[in-house]
């Protein structure tokens, strides 16, 4: 119904559900860009220049890797997205 919210865990998630035509998402081109090109999915707003763009980087808490995580952490917020 609408205004329900539906909580998916990844972005391939999100992308099913828009594939099966049960709604739009913001995603990042380069994931949707197949689909783009041979036609199953439309750009909306393609004249829109986003403002800033944003990664999150997830991990447990508990994570033996945390320290590799927290030093790409570092390195991904000293590099511009352009």
């Amino acid at each position: 119904s609408f205004g329900q919210v539906t909580r998916i865990g990844t972005i391939a998630g999100i992308l099913e559900l828009v594939l099966r035509g049960d709604g739009v998402a913001v995603l990042p081109e380069y994931f949707v860009r197949p689909h783009l090109e041979v036609g199953r999915l439309c750009q909306l707003f393609s004249d829109v220049d986003l403002l800033t763009d944003r990664f999150r980087l997830i991990f447990r808490r508990d994570d033996p890797r945390r320290t590799v995580y927290e030093s790409l952490a570092t390195t991904m917020l000293a590099t511009p997205l352009k």
